[in-house]
């Protein structure tokens, strides 16, 4: 299987990135960030606020239920909040690696020794973004599925959320339980939308980064007494290296 290229493997995190507001390349933080930011966080204050007014013995099993999603929701609202102010050293950190690898591919030598990763790294990206899109998908629209179960067993129709959040409003009603429901299954994709970035960012970078150095070390580890005059060589790349990779201006 061929090498894919770099772009390839930054492409959905790139669309993922304009989704939320954050454009790679563009000096600016659009209108959607904040919009994605600001209902994610009324989502976890809504949960929040069941947390602590509902809790009880009674309601423990939905506290259980609750208590995994609110924190899920926290730590992807952290997860962009601390990289946002970061963005441009991403973004050239992002083109650096774009150009090593680029250099990489045209050495057969050192593109045989990372080609399995590199095709490892697209595939458990891929996964990961399918995974969680279909597991949220599944928890988002199992309250439909209950209250249709229900419905058809009973005869009756019995509001229910699949995140149980504290609203200044009853949701006995189908116009106010379908506000809840699209505000709460938007919350939920924002959620999984935001920390499944961030993540694939981190490995895909992290990743590029450990390759050139085990690049840099098989060139180290390959010397010896006829050829020890490439030492001269290897040190500029280290150098190259630390310049394309550490100093971000």
């Amino acid at each position: 299987m061929d090498i894919p290229a770099f772009e390839e493997l930054v492409k959905q995190i790139k669309i993922n990135f304009w989704l939320i507001g954050i454009p790679f390349n563009d000096v600016k933080l659009h209108f959607r960030f904040y919009l994605l930011l600001f209902s994610l966080m009324i989502m976890v204050a809504e949960e929040c606020g069941f947390l602590f007014v509902e809790y009880s013995p009674e309601n423990l099993l939905e506290i259980t239920e609750l208590t995994p999603c609110t924190c899920i929701g926290i730590l992807s609202a952290l997860k962009i909040i601390s990289i946002t102010p970061y963005r441009h050293k991403i973004f050239k950190l992002t083109e650096s690696l774009n150009e090593l690898y680029s250099e990489t591919l045209e050495n057969q030598a050192a593109k045989k020794l990372i080609t399995k990763k590199i095709i490892l790294m697209k595939n458990l990206v891929t996964y990961y973004f399918v995974l969680n899109v279909v597991l949220v998908s599944v928890y988002n629209f199992s309250s439909v599925v209950i209250m249709s179960y229900t419905y058809i067993k009973t005869g009756k129709t019995v509001f229910y959320l699949s995140y149980a959040i504290l609203v200044p409003f009853s949701i006995d009603t189908w116009p106010t339980w379908s506000l809840a429901f699209i505000h709460a299954i938007s919350s939920g994709y924002i959620c999984v939308l935001l920390f499944t970035t961030i993540d694939a960012l981190y490995y895909v970078l992290s990743l590029h980064i450990c390759n050139n150095f085990s690049l840099l070390a098989e060139d180290i580890r390959c010397l010896n007494e006829t050829n020890s005059q490439n030492i001269r060589d290897i040190v500029k790349k280290h150098q190259h290296l630390l310049k394309k990779v550490f100093y971000q201006t």
